[in-house]
C-alpha cells in the first residue's frame, strides 16, 4: 500500500492561508492562459463544421 498523502507533504503542515490568498489571481490567470491555449489546439485539430453548408 503506498504511503499516506501527508507522507510527502515532509513535517509541513501545508500552506499558509495568506501564501494562497497572495498567489491565488496568480494561478487563476495561469489557468485562464493554459486553457485559452487547449481551446486553440482543439479548434485546430478538431474544428467545427459549418452548419450553413
Amino acid at each position: 500500500m503506498p504511503p499516506a498523502p501527508s507522507a510527502y507533504a515532509g513535517g509541513s503542515q501545508g500552506l499558509p492561508p495568506d501564501a494562497l490568498l497572495r498567489h491565488a489571481t496568480d494561478y487563476g490567470t495561469w489557468c485562464q492562459t493554459h486553457a485559452a491555449k487547449l481551446h486553440a489546439l482543439e479548434a485546430f485539430f478538431w474544428p467545427v463544421p459549418d452548419k450553413d453548408k
